[in-house]
């Protein structure tokens, strides 16, 4: 069991807020695991590369390198299509990454960092831990 990032806080991190800056430092401090859904990684570095900033792009790379990339697994990916259908059933529609990375975060047992409105949703139909900074 561990803990998962979503994009927001990268993205914050980017922009230096400070909020962000304090969640990675306790993070640091934790002894468990913390991983990056690929779907975050994808999603970071298409921004990135949309805005072709190679320092972005750089600095990304540096973060990334302190983490475990937590790839898409058949189970992380029924997580996901079972979220997709309650969702669904209850009309309330998310983006396909968001889905994927909290299938990703369920398979592995992980809770996820995030300021993602769309997430709480998620996070009562499935029972995902949400650590909001």
């Amino acid at each position: 069991m561990g803990v998962a990032l979503d994009s927001t806080l990268f993205i914050d991190l980017a922009r230096r807020r400070p909020e962000a800056v304090r969640k990675v430092e306790e993070l640091d401090s934790r002894s468990e695991v913390k991983v990056i859904p690929t779907p975050v990684v994808y999603e970071v570095l298409s921004g990135i590369f949309h805005s072709k900033s190679r320092t972005q792009a750089a600095l990304f790379r540096g973060w990334v390198s302190r983490f475990h990339i937590a790839d898409l697994t058949l189970e992380g990916a029924e997580r996901a299509a079972l979220i997709r259908a309650e969702l669904s059933h209850l009309g309330r529609i998310k983006g396909t990454g968001d889905i994927l990375s909290a299938g990703i975060a369920l398979a592995g047992g992980h809770s996820l960092v995030t300021r993602d409105r769309d997430f709480p949703d998620i996070a009562h139909v499935t029972g995902l831990v949400l650590e909001p900074y």
